[in-house]
């Protein structure tokens, strides 16, 4: 996905050598490529900026992110590959993402408690390859029963050579499933899918895709007086996708300023 002479806009805090922007860092100077990293307390418009100025045309972080600065960026985004970590989307945003791109997204899954990685796509777009010399992946049902390869299950996690935190069996929370048989790519590594949270409590992730399905939508979020958007400059948001909303819960529209930062630095609550 990252080939010698890109330039990366990595969506994560480069800190410290072990950050996750800092171990991004070096792997893509050793591929020969160039990154810069967002410190987190970027506005919309300085992070566009930042990408614009860099000439970025490969993207890492959260999928929500993206298509706000592809939103945002509009037809000056120099943006045309994206590797997407830290949340599961709607398939809205995904093909909304891909629209704006010209190109596949390459999701790629990950927990602190896995050390930061797990499972990656290839070009085949087919699953997430699991790294399979460092952990063991299972698929339980609802009474800790094992599930064949394709069934939708809970995602049970088994880590080789951890010396800190070794896990056995570890219940994710996540929801997804083992793909079976080979890879179009040809790879006979295991494939992973996951779908999100097993039981999520979040209101807005469940408003996702009517939201984004508006081309004018930056960002949401819900505050304790209701929903409130960010909308493009000067552009309205579409009142067939508000219906239903409106009825039990209020909404607040407004246009993106200079001074709006994400609401969500990763997952989105």
């Amino acid at each position: 996905m990252i080939e010698p002479g890109d330039r990366v806009f990595a969506a994560f805090p480069n800190t410290d050598s072990n950050s996750l922007g800092g171990l991004l860092a070096d792997a893509i100077h050793a591929i020969g490529a160039h990154i810069c990293c967002m410190t987190g307390q970027e506005t919309y418009y300085e992070l566009a900026n930042l990408v614009r100025s860099r000439d970025c045309n490969v993207y890492v972080g959260a999928p929500v992110l993206l298509l706000s600065l592809l939103r945002l960026l509009g037809e000056a985004s120099p943006l045309k590959r994206a590797l997407v970590s830290g949340d599961v989307c709607h398939d809205v945003v995904v093909k909304a993402c891909e629209e704006r791109l010209g190109s596949r997204l390459f999701p790629h899954y990950g927990l602190r408690e896995s050390g930061l990685g797990a499972a990656m796509s290839c070009q085949a777009h087919c699953g997430m390859h699991i790294r399979e010399n460092d952990m063991l992946f299972e698929i339980i049902d609802d009474e800790g029963q094992p599930l064949p390869d394709g069934s939708w299950g809970e995602l049970v996690l088994t880590s080789f050579g951890m010396e800190a935190m070794p896990l056995f069996r570890y219940r994710t929370g996540d929801r997804g499933r083992i793909l079976a048989g080979p890879c179009p790519c040809g790879s006979l590594v295991k494939r992973l899918e996951v779908s999100g949270r097993l039981r999520s409590t979040s209101q807005l992730t469940r408003l996702d895709g009517r939201l984004f399905a508006c081309k004018a939508l930056v960002d949401a979020k819900i505050a304790e007086d209701g929903l409130v958007l960010l909308a493009l400059p000067g552009q309205e948001l579409a009142p067939r996708q508000l219906e239903g909303i409106s009825e039990s819960t209020a909404v607040y529209v407004r246009s993106i300023t200079a001074e709006d930062r994400p609401f969500f630095s990763g997952k989105r609550k």
